[in-house]
Order: structure tokens, then C-alpha cells, then sequence
């Protein structure tokens, strides 16, 4: 199996104190009066709270399941936040099949606790009850025997990172009750297959299935006002937005009519050459990242916006030529793309701040002359990027409004403009 080094940011981001999640639904971009009221509002981590274990097998079977599932006698941790429980386990050493109960001492269990039940590589399945309204980030991540995962009619929303590296993860049924799926969620779950969307399901965030390469289709329930699968690709009600391309469908495209590839949607996907068409006006944030094997990418002239780090980690790119109509490049659009050798920008307004950067062998790199403002640490970690080529004249460069660290990590010593070149070595 591939690794990557997006790892390391989610190293990053796991050390922030996140408590809750906030979203926008598909359906409601444009509505700017759209909001949203949590059944248990005031639950956080930092209620003040009394931990008590569980320490009879009556307690934790309370939650009533069918089938022939047999619980362990599992020790796990309630915290009390005012009239409700949130639910952890007592250590990592929880094992087999796990059940968490509906109520505790006659209040109601409603939140999975953050990391909760993080690198438990022991446990094999959890069944969550409906009582549980959130499962908060990184509550099971690197469960690495967790298989299977069952969620009752109730749970509402899974956070970032919630089931991040569940490798073992096959199966996992999501109820109707299910609104939200935060980002890199089901992440590096390499064993997940088919995932069905219920109806009520409105939000899928940046690389929520990102890396999970057994995915073969997305089933969406006809009832969904929001989501719709196309030839089991997951995408927006009129389908013009790509949400998640599942990575196992053995062909990799575009759908025809696409205005945006979404957020994470191809990320890890194993192809070498991708066409985008014409009407595709943006790639969002991550969108490719991780494509290891991509060589070649063809963009349509319709594209005008390319969002951060969307061609992260593509380590064989060699050469991108982006069409005249791409006026806007965020963050770190090339990360760590090992093979870059040439970049070509004809019709660029705004490079954001570190938008070009940590490519090691790019040494080519023309822009043209409707360049507006340069970000912060340009170039960075480009060492062997020595001349910029600009198609305006020395007088157009001296206009373009840059950050004033903007070359502070680069290596460029001369720009080349239509009429002179410019020294930037003092």
C-alpha cells in the first residue's frame, strides 16, 4: 500500500483542540440566512465533567442489538456534562466487539469523545446507538483491526478525522439520520467498498473517502436533495460538482457538465493522465493530491481558479501548462512535487501567498503579463529555480504588488521581462 506524506499534516492538525464542527450544506451555498440547531446544544469537552468507568457487563448491555453480535465485557469511560454522558474508552487496551449503550445511570450517552478510541488496534467492531448525536474527531483513528462499524438511527454527524487509517474497515452502515461527513473522515480506510448515502445526508467535506482505494461505487438514495451518484461517482443534486470519485471504479474522468471538482475528490487516485473540460471553472483544495502516478493533465479553457494544494504530492508530474483563462493559484498548489521541472502560467492575476513551492526540481517558470500580486515565500524550497520569465516589461514587474517576504525563500536571482531583465541578487 502507498504511503504518503499528508500524514505528517494531519500530525499537525491533531494537535489543535478541536471540539466541534461546522459546515455548510450543499444545498445551502448561496443562502447566507441558513443555519442549523443542534438537538444537545452546550456539549463539549470542556463541560465540567466526572469520569466514571464502567464496571459491570449489565451496564454495558444496555443498548439493545440484533443479530449475533456478543459484546466483551469492555471498559469504557463516561464523563458527565450536565444531563448527558460523552463516552471513551478507559484505555487503549479495549478489545473485540464493542457496544456502547444508549444511556448511562439513567442519562442519555450522546457524544463519542475525541480520540476517544484512538489506536484501540484490538477492537474489531463498535455499534454506536442513536442516542449518540456526534462522533467527534479523531475518535477512532488508527483502529487498525476495526472491521466493522454500526450506527444507530440518530447519529448525525462524524468529524473530521473520526475513523482516520481504520484499515480493516469493510463494512459500515450509515443511518438516514446522517447529515454531515467532516473531512479525511473515512480517510486511508483502504478495505472500505461500496458506501451508501441516505437521504438526509447533506454535507461531504474535503477528502472524506480520500485513499480508500477498495471504493467501487457511491449508491445515493433517490430522496437525497442534495447528493446523486453518476456512474458511482458521488456528486452534487444537478451534477455539476464531482464530491468523491470512488478509486476503485478501474477508469478515471471528469463527468461531462462539471463546473467544480471538489475538494479532495480524486485524491490518491492511481491514474497517469486526466482530461479536464472545458466547463470545469475550479479544482478545489486537494482535489488531486497524492495521484502518485499522474504524468499528464490536460485543462480545459474554462478553468480559472486552482485551490490550495490541489496537485500535492503528485511526484511525477514533470511539466504543467495551464491555459490562458487560470487567473487565481492558492496555497502550495504543487506540493512536493518531486519531478516538476517546467511551469507555465500565461494568464495568472494572483499567486496567494507560498503558491508555488516545495519543488525541488523546478527550474522553469513563465508567467504572463497580467500578473497582479505576488504572495508571501514564493518559490520556496525551489532550489533549483534560478530565472523567472515574465511577459510584461520591467516597468509592469515594478507594478505588481508583493508581499515583502515574497522572495525570502527562494533561490531566484534575475527575472526576465519582455524589454530587460531585473537583478534580484543585492
Amino acid at each position: 500500500m502507498k504511503t504518503r506524506a499528508i500524514p505528517a499534516l494531519i500530525g499537525a492538525l491533531a494537535t489543535l483542540s478541536l471540539s466541534s464542527c461546522f459546515y455548510f450544506p450543499l444545498g445551502a451555498i448561496d443562502n447566507e440566512d441558513w443555519t442549523k440547531t443542534e438537538p444537545y446544544p452546550g456539549v463539549s469537552e470542556s463541560s465540567s465533567v466526572v469520569s466514571e468507568p464502567l464496571s459491570s457487563s449489565e451496564d454495558s448491555l444496555n443498548l439493545s442489538t440484533e443479530g449475533s453480535l456478543t459484546p466483551t465485557l469492555n471498559k469504557l469511560k463516561f464523563e458527565l456534562a450536565t444531563d448527558r454522558y460523552i463516552v471513551s474508552a478507559a484505555n487503549e487496551l479495549i478489545e473485540g466487539d464493542v457496544v456502547i449503550p444508549e444511556s448511562y445511570q439513567g442519562l442519555p450517552v450522546t457524544l463519542i469523545k475525541e480520540r476517544g478510541f484512538s489506536a484501540a488496534s484490538k477492537m474489531t467492531s463498535i455499534t454506536i446507538p442513536g442516542s449518540v448525536y456526534r462522533i467527534q474527531e479523531y475518535a477512532f483513528q488508527y483502529c487498525s483491526s476495526l472491521s466493522k462499524v454500526t450506527l444507530g438511527e440518530g447519529v448525525a454527524i462524524i468529524c473530521d478525522y473520526a475513523f482516520w487509517w481504520c484499515e480493516s474497515l469493510s463494512s459500515i452502515y450509515f443511518p438516514d439520520s446522517l447529515e454531515q461527513i467532516e473531512q479525511f473522515a473515512f480517510g486511508e480506510c483502504h478495505s472500505l467498498t461500496d458506501v451508501e448515502i441516505g437521504p438526509e445526508l447533506d454535507w461531504i467535506a474535503k477528502g472524506a473517502f480520500a485513499y480508500c482505494y477498495s471504493i467501487e461505487a457511491f449508491t445515493v438514495s433517490e430522496e437525497n436533495r442534495y447528493l446523486t451518484s453518476e456512474n458511482g461517482v458521488l456528486m452534487n443534486k444537478d451534477k455539476t460538482k464531482v464530491v468523491s470519485y470512488p478509486l476503485d471504479k478501474g477508469s478515471f474522468y471528469v463527468p461531462e457538465n462539471t463546473v467544480e471538482i471538489g475538494a479532495g475528490s480524486y485524491c490518491g487516485a492511481t491514474m497517469t493522465s486526466i482530461d479536464i473540460p472545458d466547463t470545469v471553472r475550479t479544482i478545489g483544495a486537494y482535489a488531486f493530491d497524492g495521484c502518485e502516478e499522474l504524468e499528464t493533465i490536460n485543462f480545459g479553457n474554462g478553468l480559472k481558479l486552482i485551490e490550495d494544494s490541489a496537485f500535492g504530492y503528485c511526484v511525477s508530474l514533470e511539466e504543467v501548462v495551464f491555459p490562458d483563462s487560470v487567473i487565481y493559484i492558492a496555497w502550495d498548489i504543487f506540493d512536493t512535487c518531486l519531478a516538476l521541472k517546467r511551469l507555465v502560467m500565461p494568464g495568472v492575476m494572483t499567486l496567494s501567498d507560498y503558491a508555488i513551492a516545495d519543488c525541488p526540481l523546478l527550474e522553469s517558470v513563465s508567467i504572463g503579463g497580467n500578473l497582479t500580486r505576488i504572495g508571501e515565500h514564493m518559490f520556496g524550497n525551489c532550489p533549483s529555480l534560478k530565472t523567472l520569465t515574465y511577459g510584461g516589461t520591467t516597468s509592469d514587474w515594478e507594478s505588481v504588488e508583493k508581499a515583502e517576504d515574497w522572495n525570502s525563500w527562494s533561490s531566484l536571482e534575475t527575472v526576465v521581462c519582455a524589454n530587460g531583465q531585473i537583478s534580484l541578487v543585492a
